[in-house]
């Protein structure tokens, strides 16, 4: 008995290749950047500490979410909240 007989067998075992492939790309920049911070001086401790650091908005970015859904600000509950983080400080542009 051949696996991927029938067509739709065949595509949804490549969709399962791609999504496979596409999930372990992501740590691709990760480890380049760990690389670069070593190279640069950072110790392991610092470099853990960094990555801590730099993935706490993503932790926080679903709460978030379900604020800006559910909770109305002044009368409105997503226009009120882009308005406020659209009016934060802006940084300075490299010239």
């Amino acid at each position: 008995m051949r696996a991927f007989q029938s067509r739709d067998a065949r595509r949804l075992g490549l969709l399962f290749a791609v999504v496979y492939f596409a999930q372990g790309m992501v740590y691709l920049p990760d480890q380049v950047l760990a690389i670069v911070l070593k190279e640069r001086g950072l110790s392991a401790g610092q470099l853990a500490a960094f990555t801590w650091i730099t993935t706490i908005p993503w932790f926080i970015k679903p709460v978030y979410g379900l604020l800006s859904d559910f909770v109305p600000l002044f009368g409105t509950r997503r226009r009120s909240s882009f308005l406020i983080m659209s009016g934060g400080p802006r940084w300075p542009r490299c010239r």
